[in-house]
């Protein structure tokens, strides 16, 4: 015989999770017996589908400029579009749990705007609770930059857990889709971030353990990443993509090729590594028309094709994280990233994801971390 119990807790108006107990009390015969009941409950900002579609789940609207702080958590069901000359600001500390299949859409013209700091990040994951989901991906859908929206910023975040972390669409003339730093991007039963045509900018990210590809830069763009480590040692199945994936074409409903120039893709004083072959791989279309302008400098990476547009990087060496079964990806004092990165390429970003100081030794990391010997 099977159970099932719903509980409804009273709003409470506090941020901290409530421990319901109760119990059952089962008479047969001349036996009774006591099960312990526990609930988790927590007061949060709900948002509910209001709107019917037949090509997309139910979804809500942000229809102007709103904050979330942190106050309480915020639930997304279903979609929550960001309209158009609207401006979702999302302040430090905050935290968003998605349902299943939830995404948050920026729509054309609108904008997201993720304001976490160094020790009260913004935190992006699923629903449930228990420790079975703790680390499960494919809990939720993405964060999606959709065509025309503007002047988006993520600093400081954590999102995990979903199937794609952000989806970057196609944009007219505003640049950049995207700028993201200092943020970490992990466990998405597909990709870390997936780009079509976008213009991201992005600085102290660490994107690891993706079922496909950490970064997929497609259908054209430009792309600049500093200072980012993409780790990918995905074992929940087999991966048949490599960490970073870059395509300047595609093929319409007719099956023609369509040339959309990648006019550039820079990787400088990176980590590219993972349990893959060769976890760098591109994918140009044969024509002289075409363009796929790429570059990786002071990088380290698992790469075994010859190639020009690779500068001054140490290729198929094992970069010793700290420990990459338990996420941690700062580098032990024997990695060869130590020390390895370009000044120059770290002089404007002078401090690690953790706010250590990279030019203190005049002698940056590769990768999102900067090793500090502990005293």
């Amino acid at each position: 015989m099977y159970v099932f119990l719903n509980l409804t807790i009273d709003p409470t108006n506090q941020n901290n999770p409530l421990l319901i107990k109760d119990s059952l009390l089962f008479s047969f015969l001349n036996t009774t017996e006591k099960v312990i009941l526990k609930a988790y409950g927590q007061d949060a900002y709900f948002h509910t589908p209001k709107y019917p579609s037949d090509t997309t789940p139910y979804y809500s609207i942000i229809s102007k400029n709103e904050v979330w702080t942190s106050d309480k958590p915020h639930v997304i069901m279903g979609y929550l579009f960001i309209d158009s000359l609207a401006t979702l600001r999302i302040e430090s500390g905050v935290k968003i749990y998605m349902y299943n299949g939830a995404s948050l859409i920026v729509y054309n013209g609108g904008s997201l705007k993720i304001k976490g700091i160094k020790d009260s990040p913004v935190l992006i994951q699923g629903f449930r609770q228990e420790e079975y989901y703790k680390n499960e991906p494919g809990q939720w859908d993405r964060i999606w930059l959709s065509k025309g929206s503007i002047n988006n910023t993520i600093s400081y975040a954590i999102i995990k857990n979903g199937t794609v972390g952000i989806h970057a669409d196609t944009v007219g003339n505003y640049n950049p889709t995207l700028r993201i730093n200092n943020t970490i991007i992990s466990n998405m039963s597909v990709s870390g971030i997936f780009a079509q045509g976008a213009k991201i900018e992005g600085y102290n990210c660490v994107i690891s353990n993706c079922g496909e590809t950490l970064l997929s830069l497609t259908i054209g763009g430009e792309y600049d990443f500093k200072h980012c480590t993409f780790a990918n040692y995905w074992i929940k199945s087999t991966r048949q993509s490599p960490s970073i994936f870059l395509k300047n074409y595609y093929k319409d409903i007719t099956g023609t090729t369509q040339i959309r120039n990648i006019n550039k893709a820079y990787f400088g004083n990176c980590i590219v590594y993972g349990n893959f072959e060769n976890e760098f791989l591109i994918d140009k279309v044969y024509d002289p028309s075409s363009v796929l302008n790429y570059k990786l400098e002071y990088c380290l990476m698992k790469y075994n094709i010859q190639d020009a547009n690779i500068f001054n990087c140490i290729l198929n060496q094992d970069p010793l994280f700290v420990n990459s079964d338990n996420n941690d990806y700062k580098l032990k004092e024997s990695s060869p990233a130590v020390n390895f990165g370009n000044i120059d390429i770290a002089k404007n970003i002078s401090n690690d994801i953790l706010g250590v100081s990279r030019l203190a030794d005049n002698a940056p990391d590769a990768g999102a971390y900067e090793f500090k010997k502990v005293k």
